[in-house]
């Protein structure tokens, strides 16, 4: 998901933002529910897929557990499996995920003044 000069097609000065350096990331976030699941683990702080599943609403329990695979291999989300009987498993987001869930916050802030103002 990284851009590194040699990947960027633009025509660009040294001191230019690369916008190329975004693309995956984005193209990654516009997937359906990863923002979602982003917002409400960040909103929640840590979640059993259960309770997250109810927050969400109408995804499937294929589309969340495929999501919640992916956003953990890429160091957004942190699953913890607990030692008990019956077995308890959360889901909170990592230092990185905190990092983009409030770097978020602000362009849905945005988006929601724009649908109501």
């Amino acid at each position: 998901m990284k851009a590194t000069p040699d990947t960027c097609n633009m025509m660009r000065d040294d001191d230019d933002i690369c916008p190329c350096a975004m693309e995956g990331m984005l193209k990654f976030l516009g997937r359906s529910w990863n923002i979602s699941i982003i917002g409400t683990l960040g909103n929640h702080h840590q979640l059993r897929y259960g309770e997250l599943k109810k927050k969400l609403g109408n995804i499937s329990p294929k589309t969340l557990s495929k999501r919640l695979r992916e956003l953990e291999d890429i160091g957004i989300v942190q699953r913890k499996a607990f030692a008990e009987i019956p077995p308890r498993v959360t889901y909170e987001l990592t230092k990185k995920g905190m990092e983009l869930h409030s770097k978020l916050l602000p362009l849905i802030m945005w988006i929601m003044q724009q649908e109501h103002g």
